[in-house]
Formats: structure tokens, sequence, C-alpha cells
């Protein structure tokens, strides 16, 4: 709150004591703290399962999180061998705080069952939900990030170009009338892996207004969005094409989703309900006392 809080005011503050100067702060500087800012999140997340009020040794949290700590750089390892996508720091490490997330609220979920001594309150299990989204966001983020693959190429009718493991071929332009638009729609024939799939972008011109609108064609999945978008004419019946491959991009909207579930059954915890039941019965208690002095 604070980095967004400066680099909002800063701007307008320095223009107001310089007397005119203009700057602008832009997503570099927000990176520079925003990245530190949810590294540093992420291992406080899976670290906080952990803590007991007040009565957490470091020795009992070093045993506890010694195995979390080795299983989750040892899979960070693992993926940046098996995918040289993942071979730098950054990959790397968002990967293994990832991981190191889930791992760790597994197994403290699994002490808690284990333990039996009372049911597990609705609270923990959306603290829980809620940590692993984040965990999933920030897996999302890194691997779009390091393995997405964006190009401009031209393409003649029948060419094919591979990029990010997916094939594409350009079989032409055929014209597409609309409602209010007429349009040039673009057919390509995608192969990724053993799935074989047709996307049609278009390029709309409005009656109304004669603007000229792009519309991308998109194949959405879990693991990974392909999309294609059909840009200028070029000569020789050429056309400029740009193709987006964006593995784990909606594991990026997933993540947020588990995030706002794990806060709606946290709120929903009867114990909250129980709690609030108390303190008006308390009160109607300390009105009635007060009515009748």
């Amino acid at each position: 709150m604070a980095v967004v809080l400066l680099g909002t005011l800063y701007p307008l503050t320095y223009e107001a004591v310089t007397g005119g100067d203009k700057i602008s702060i832009g997503p570099p500087w927000f990176n520079r703290f925003f990245v530190p800012l949810m590294l540093a999140a992420a291992v406080a997340l899976g670290i906080g399962p952990f803590l007991s009020w007040k009565r957490s040794s470091f020795a009992r949290l070093r045993r506890r999180l010694a195995g979390c700590f080795g299983a989750s750089l040892a899979l960070a390892v693992l993926a940046a061998w098996l995918h040289e996508g993942l071979q730098s720091w950054g990959a790397a490490g968002a990967v293994g705080l990832g991981l190191w997330i889930v791992c760790t609220h597994a197994v403290d979920a699994a002490r808690r069952l284990r333990l039996k001594t009372a049911s597990v309150p609705l609270a923990y299990w959306g603290m829980a939900l809620a940590h692993i989204g984040f965990a999933v966001s920030l897996l999302g983020i890194a691997l779009t990030h390091e393995l997405s693959v964006e190009k401009d190429i031209r393409m003649s009718v029948g060419d094919s170009a591979t990029h990010g493991g997916v094939t594409f071929r350009f079989d032409g332009v055929v014209d597409a009338p609309g409602p209010n638009y007429r349009a040039q729609r673009g057919l390509f024939a995608i192969r990724d892996g053993e799935r074989r799939l047709g996307l049609a972008p278009e390029k709309r011109r409005y009656f109304a207004s004669g603007s000229v609108m792009t519309e991308a064609a998109i194949d959405a999945g879990f693991f990974k969005d392909i999309y294609v978008s059909l840009g200028e004419p070029l000569a020789n019946d050429d056309w400029a094409v740009r193709v987006y491959v964006k593995p784990f991009v909606r594991w990026i909207w997933f993540g947020a989703i588990l995030m706002a579930l794990g806060g709606i059954a946290a709120v929903a915890d009867k114990r909250y309900r129980r709690l609030r039941r108390r303190i008006e019965s308390r009160s109607a208690v300390g009105g009635a006392q007060s009515a009748l002095a």
C-alpha cells in the first residue's frame, strides 16, 4: 500500500514543488518493489500455519519446515532441469516458493487431521485455500512470464510456422459479412501435440464509423492459451500475423478465484456468528441495566 501510495502521489508532489515540471512513474517502479514484496509474502505464507500464538519455538519450527523446504527446493530444481524456460533464477524461485506454500499447508493440514482432538474450523480451511490460491497465481505469473511466446510473422497461403511447440498453418482469408460490419476472416489450422483445431481471427470494418478493429481468435485451456491475430495485408497476398502461446495464464485467474473462495469460507465460520450473538446479548443486557438504573 505504501509503494502504491508513494508511486501515485510523488509525481503530483514533485509537480507542485517544482512549479510545473511533470514526471511519471510507470511499471518499472512498481515492479522493483512489488516483486520482492510478493516473494517475502510467499515465504511468510509458508511459515504462518506452523506458528502457534506465543508458543512457537525456533527449534520446533525448524524441524517442521525442514522437510518442506527440501522438497520444494528439489522440485524447483527438477522443474528447471526438465524445462529450459525455467532455468532463470526468477522462474525457479517463483516455482519453488509456490511449491513451498502448497507443501507447508498440506503438511499442516495432515497434522491437524491426525490429531483428531477437535474438528478443524472452517476458517482454517478458508485460510489454507486462500494461501494455496496465492501460490497458484504466483506459479501462473512466473510460468506465463518465462514460457510465453509472442511472434509477428509474415505468412502466405499454405505457410506453416512453429512457435512454443504449436504449429500454425495459414489457409487463407475469406470475406465474412456481419450484422454491422464486413470482415476479412483468416483461416488457421493449429496443431498442438496430438490436438488439432481451427482458429479464425477477423479484421472488421464497421459501417457506421468506418473504423477497423482486430478480433483475435483464442483457444483457451487450463494449461495453455493460444492466440492468433490477423494483421495487415502485405504484398503478394501475404498477411502479417501475430501468434501468442501463453502457458498457465489461466492459473493467474484460477488462483484469484481460490483466494476469493477462501475468504468467503473463512468469513462463514460459525464461530464468528456465535461471537456476534454473544456480543449482541451482552449489549442487550447492558442496555437493560442502564434503563433500570
